[in-house]
């Protein structure tokens, strides 16, 4: 592999990290440059021209962050896998112990739950949507729920696997449907229109382009998904005060 394959395998690692986060590039690039010891992405540049080139071992590193982000997102001889599943589990960590408890982490229809004897944790695929809480069996007297600080780990890791969901789902997607031009205008991922105003059908709510792509394209008012979402509110059409209110 020539140095200047090294270097643009980097900024590849770096591309598809922006797409998972949902991030600019150039905070990517910043990204791999600190995990191989760098301030920023300027000073690597800086050192490659002086004469310093990458490693195998800080492949690895930018690989390693990468795979923390969307653990699907492995490299294949130097170029990344697209190869995904929809609403598959994305890989990562699926089980563990926090103290003496024992969890399980599932994902089902792009949702994460998080269980253990007598709990459960559901975190949504809408970024807007707060994780829940419950008590699955009320026999036991110990529940690790009424600990706080073992909510607050649990939840933690609940949620980097969340994270790691929505990342793959990103990476699925067309670069416009995560990250609005300038005018604010996203592309649909689904029904592949683009506009920078955007309606609810479930709930008629207006949201602007870049608050639907920032919640995954779901509904930023009640969470409807990404299939209830339109460029124009066409089903009042035949409710012309109704349509007149969303103007």
């Amino acid at each position: 592999m020539t140095q200047d394959r090294k270097m643009k395998d980097l900024k590849t690692i770096a591309k598809k990290i922006a797409r998972s986060k949902r991030i600019e590039h150039h905070e990517a690039l910043d990204m791999v440059a600190q995990e191989l010891g760098h301030a920023h992405w300027y000073a690597v540049s800086a050192a490659n021209k002086n004469g310093w080139n990458p490693q195998p071992e800080d492949l690895a590193k930018a690989t390693s962050l990468l795979e923390q982000v969307n653990p699907g997102a492995v490299p294949n001889e130097g170029e990344l896998d697209e190869i995904s599943e929809m609403f598959c589990d994305p890989g990562g960590e699926s089980q563990g112990q926090i103290g003496p408890h024992h969890y399980r982490i599932d994902v089902s229809m792009d949702d994460v739950y998080m269980s253990g004897r007598g709990w459960l944790i559901h975190v949504p695929e809408a970024p807007s949507r707060p994780p829940s809480v419950q008590v699955t069996d009320r026999r036991y007297k110990v529940n690790p729920v009424s600990d706080p600080d073992f909510v607050a780990r649990a939840l933690e890791i609940a949620n980097v696997k969340a994270e790691q969901v929505r990342a793959r789902i990103a990476s699925d997607w067309p670069r416009r449907s995560t990250k609005p031009d300038a005018q604010g205008r996203a592309l649909h991922p689904i029904h592949r229109d683009e506009s920078d105003t955007w309606y609810c059908l479930h709930c008629d709510e207006q949201s602007s382009g870049k608050a639907v792509a920032a919640n995954l394209w779901h509904c930023p008012a009640c969470g409807a998904s990404p299939i209830d979402i339109f460029s124009s509110p066409w089903w009042l059409d035949d409710f012309p005060e109704a349509r007149e209110s969303l103007a």
